[in-house]
């Protein structure tokens, strides 16, 4: 808890599995979580590095459209483990396309990526 008052007085809180030690003035996230100690304290995960995560899928055979970007977001955004859900978004992604035909893959891969991102949301 101390760490968040740090926080709120813009001063540097002390290193958490959830900071961003590369860059941590990036611009973020902001939300709130409950900490493992289950005290409900601030979360920032930073707008940058979730953008850059995105765009990556697109590298990895994904044909991510701006309406799956803006959902994906506001679905990971307050999330503490954002990277663990893209990782099975992008897994249930790939693995909706297999067994389709080439021009229907990428909407079965999005429609089963996006049906299981929208029921782990709620």
């Amino acid at each position: 808890m101390k760490w968040l008052e740090q926080l709120k007085k813009n001063e540097t809180p002390p290193t958490t599995p959830l900071q961003n030690q590369q860059n941590p003035e990036k611009t973020s996230f902001a939300g709130f979580v409950v900490s493992p100690s289950g005290v409900s304290e601030n979360f920032s995960a930073n707008k940058v590095d979730i953008v850059q995560a995105i765009e990556n899928l697109k590298g990895e055979g994904l044909e991510i459209i701006r309406d799956d970007d803006r959902f994906i977001r506001d679905c990971i955004a307050h999330r503490m483990n954002w990277r663990a859900l893209l990782d099975s978004y992008r897994e249930k992604w790939l693995s909706g396309m297999e067994g389709h035909k080439p021009h229907q893959a990428q909407n079965k891969g999005r429609f089963a990526a996006n049906t299981w991102l929208r029921e782990v949301k709620l």
